[in-house]
């Protein structure tokens, strides 16, 4: 492109390329992520953006974040499924507690059937819905114990079925978290009724 301004020849040349023509892929990357409390922390695995600008790059597909010391969930890392910067889909989280919970994620919140195992051996297979256990769950001990009900705000309420490893089954009230012993009832024995102890 040339121009001519009082007797003087100006030359000028305008390159750039339009940011609508950089491709964007999906690709292998490692990135620290700090947008939000739910994924803080540093990624690697699979990314969707343009290679050549971190700033367009989200986690998307299979990847790994290990969250920062200070997170406030109290969480090592996650591994599993990703979508536009976001856990969805399956995926398990490892705690400093020493739980994992693996199942679904929905807008990085434990949504839908997932299962906690605590390091003491016991296990919590459940419905979660936005991070909190809501609904159906089944509570397994370590020793061969089960309670099944219902969860509200990630505690029991309601009707509880609490059955003995011996086969003792007792039907259960609990309101809030709090179980309401007295109103216990036995409704089959196991093998060792002289052995039975509420908990």
């Amino acid at each position: 492109m040339f121009s001519v301004e009082c007797g003087i020849l100006v030359l000028s040349a305008v390159c750039f390329t339009p940011s609508h023509h950089q491709k964007v892929e999906i690709f292998t990357a490692e990135r620290f992520l700090n947008s939000n409390d739910l994924n803080s922390g540093l990624y690697e695995g699979e990314v969707k953006g343009r290679r050549r600008f971190e700033e367009t790059q989200v986690p998307h597909g299979q990847g790994t974040i290990y969250y920062f010391t200070n997170d406030r969930f109290n969480r090592h890392n996650y591994t599993g499924s990703w979508m536009n910067g976001f856990r969805e889909g399956n995926g398990t989280t490892n705690f400093k507690d020493g739980s994992i919970y693996t199942g679904e994620y929905r807008n990085s919140l434990e949504n839908g059937a997932g299962l906690i195992r605590y390091s003491n051996g016991n296990e919590l297979e459940a419905e979660f819905v936005n991070g909190k256990i809501e609904g159906h769950g089944v509570y397994r001990y370590s020793n061969g114990d089960q309670r099944e009900g219902f969860f509200s705000d990630n505690v029991l309420d309601g009707q509880a079925i609490f059955t003995r490893n011996d086969g003792t089954t007792v039907i259960e009230k609990w309101q809030n978290g709090t179980r309401l012993a007295e109103e216990d009832k036995i409704v089959r024995t196991g093998s060792n009724l002289a052995d039975f102890q509420p908990v």
